[in-house]
């Protein structure tokens, strides 16, 4: 297979060309005066695989409607598993006509006329265009240049807000600038979107053009998924072997399915990365299987461990000062709010379904199609879990001698 030749000139001049053929009309620029550099459309030619699958499909000579296409699919989960760590599962990926025409599905679909869409600016004209073309207008966050590059300015976004906005279009990598947001700038973003009720929509079509070392986000776990960890032995056979694997891992975070404090610990002693328990794999678990009742389970078990957190956090001086805690504590409260006010609005909307179609008439309805009552939002023993939990740095029981 030939490499790729990124030094050979080659002219598209009269090839329906937009980027060259298009340019003297747009710009009044002729194309022997000027270099096309005003859209995304590489002067390169396609990777070999490419090329010889079109010209095969040329050879074939039948258009038809094309079907599901199983390989595709399995080389977009390939990419994205192996370079950022992210499994895509295939019902997840819908296929558009370009960045332009996804951006414009999603606003059609989840947003209305007279609605408003949060654009971060400068950013790509493509989105402004096809807001406009929906009837939608425009909130402009305006980015500020600090250092010589583009920086998020939420302390002066806070007043731009109008209350019309559903949805905010990111652009990451930035574009123009080139900008990559850190981890802390993107989380900024969701919470943003979560405390605004945003539909967050990533324009990612650059995301593999970053310089190297940029940290990667994966999930790390010991083969057949590790056994629970309730005594000093298992350590020898679960915690060691997994405290080796986070330290051969470059990941900037873990996601470990332990089920006892001991092997966390461990693990969380051996990196200084973000280390995150099975409480929060738990959570995701139920809201994926629609699980009310699992799901309020996961959520009691999630807050009793954040409890446990901060009461230790009590005893540490130098934690409760270090601004990362602080800043940790800080999302968990407004978290913790957005979920307080998410879950009282499903209760109410389950009881007030409830109601309905326990009244007459719909009642007849109901039971004539099947319609039955829904089970409500319940946490166990909240009572217990409210309570802030008892902490003993007693004696402990010393490890058994070999």
């Amino acid at each position: 297979m030939p490499a790729a030749d990124f030094d050979e000139p080659i002219d598209r001049l009269g090839t329906l060309c937009s980027k060259w053929d298009d340019m003297h009309k747009i710009f009044g620029v002729a194309p022997q005066d000027g270099i096309a550099m005003w859209v995304a459309d590489m002067d390169f030619r396609p990777p070999a695989p490419v090329q010889q699958a079109v010209e095969a499909m040329a050879r074939h000579g039948i258009y038809g409607y094309p079907g599901e296409h199983r390989p595709y699919l399995e080389a977009i989960r390939w990419w994205m598993q192996n370079r950022h760590g992210w499994t895509v599962e295939p019902e997840w990926i819908l296929t558009a006509h370009g960045l332009v025409n996804g951006t414009a599905l999603c606003v059609d679909t989840f947003t209305a006329p007279g609605d408003a869409v949060v654009l971060m600016t400068p950013v790509y004209h493509g989105f402004a265009r096809v807001i406009r073309a929906a009837g939608r207008g425009i909130t402009e966050f305006p980015l500020v240049v600090e250092d010589g590059e583009y920086r998020m300015d939420w302390e002066g976004w806070a007043g731009l807000m109008t209350g019309r906005e559903r949805m905010l279009v990111l652009c990451s990598p930035h574009n123009p600038g080139g900008r990559v947001w850190s981890e802390a700038e993107l989380r900024q973003v969701a919470e943003f979107c979560a405390a605004h009720d945003l539909i967050l929509v990533s324009d990612e079509i650059h995301h593999d053009l970053v310089m190297p070392g940029a940290p990667p986000f994966e999930t790390v776990s010991l083969p057949g998924g590790p056994p629970a960890i309730v005594n000093w032995r298992d350590w020898y056979a679960v915690a060691e072997p997994l405290c080796r694997l986070v330290e051969a891992e470059p990941a900037a975070a873990y996601i470990i399915a332990c089920v006892s404090d001991p092997g966390l610990e461990a693990v969380r002693m051996t990196t200084a990365r973000p280390v995150f328990g099975p409480f929060r794999s738990a959570v995701a678990s139920a809201r994926e299987q629609q699980d009310v009742g699992a799901l309020g389970k996961a959520e009691g078990s999630l807050r009793a461990g954040l409890g446990q957190l901060f009461a230790l956090a009590e005893n540490y001086p130098d934690l409760k000062s270090d601004q990362s805690f602080r800043d940790l504590q800080a999302q968990l409260e407004g978290t913790e709010n957005r979920i307080t006010v998410a879950r009282g609005r499903y209760i109410q909307l389950v009881q007030d379904y409830n109601t309905y179609i326990r009244s007459f008439p719909q009642v007849v309805t109901a039971k004539l199609f099947g319609y039955k009552t829904k089970p409500n939002f319940t946490v166990e023993d909240e009572a217990r879990i409210a309570e802030p939990p008892t902490v003993d740095f007693g004696n402990r029981d010393p490890a058994p001698a070999n």
